[in-house]
């Protein structure tokens, strides 16, 4: 019987950064290869942290703390202004491997737009969104996102 190989250390890229109601960083991830969905964050950056503040799950720094976790291949974030609710707008359900097969067949696998919140998630306008950009709040509360980056792009208003 063969070895197993090595266990590949996945490395997390920040993707987005927004400021929340409470005036902290947050900051969504992209977790690297093998990109496994549920493994990306949120995490939160206390307003008063001075330093170099590292977020990781093996060495912590004061400063930067676990907001949510559970995610796959995070695109952006934004806070509503009128709920306070934390609105993720991921690649795919089944993250970036999926959404780069896309690039080879032309068929995008849907993006995933969630709210996340401390009683659970939800996931809106499910299978409508595809190939994300980003997603903003305007200052009266309404959502927008843009997709179709790779083709026809769109701007979006999200009931």
């Amino acid at each position: 019987m063969g070895a197993f190989p090595p266990t590949l250390t996945t490395e997390a890229v920040p993707t987005t950064v927004t400021v929340g109601p409470d005036g902290a960083l947050y900051v969504g991830e992209l977790k690297g290869f093998p990109f496994r969905p549920g493994s990306s964050r949120v995490w939160r950056i206390d307003p008063h942290a001075q330093g170099g503040v590292l977020c990781s799950v093996n060495t912590p720094s004061r400063g930067c703390k676990t907001y949510a976790k559970g995610l796959t291949s995070i695109q952006d974030i934004a806070f509503s202004p009128n709920t306070h609710r934390l609105f993720v707008l991921e690649l795919a359900k089944d993250g970036a491997l999926a959404f780069e097969a896309g690039f080879e067949t032309g068929e995008f696998p849907p993006a995933v737009l969630l709210t996340v919140g401390r009683h659970g998630r939800s996931e809106l306008v499910k299978g409508k969104l595809s190939q994300p950009g980003g997603i903003a709040f305007s200052r009266s509360g309404k959502l927008y996102a843009t997709d179709g980056v790779f083709g026809n792009g769109r701007l979006l208003r999200i009931s």
